[in-house]
């Protein structure tokens, strides 16, 4: 895995089996590793937790995202490819 961007207002920190994410204060997403395909758009996170494969995010409106290698998720929740 590449080394972690440098940011100074990171709130929230989870690790996948080979990718992380960072939350940021002003509620983006910031992931770095082989699943670091966030999507594009994805603001007002309040909360994000991440799988062996995908990644979830939950934003100020209730609204759960998730992305990655994820089947069963998809199903549950808006997510993106």
């Amino acid at each position: 895995m590449t080394g972690a961007p440098v940011t100074t207002n990171t709130i929230a920190i989870a690790a996948g089996w080979d990718h992380a994410l960072a939350l940021t204060s002003d509620g983006t997403v910031i992931s770095w590793g082989t699943q670091s395909n966030t999507p594009p758009g994805l603001t007002n996170v309040t909360a994000i937790s991440a799988g062996k494969g995908h990644s979830m995010a939950l934003c100020g409106d209730g609204t759960v995202v998730a992305w990655g290698d994820m089947p069963m998720a998809k199903r549950m929740c808006r997510h993106s490819d």
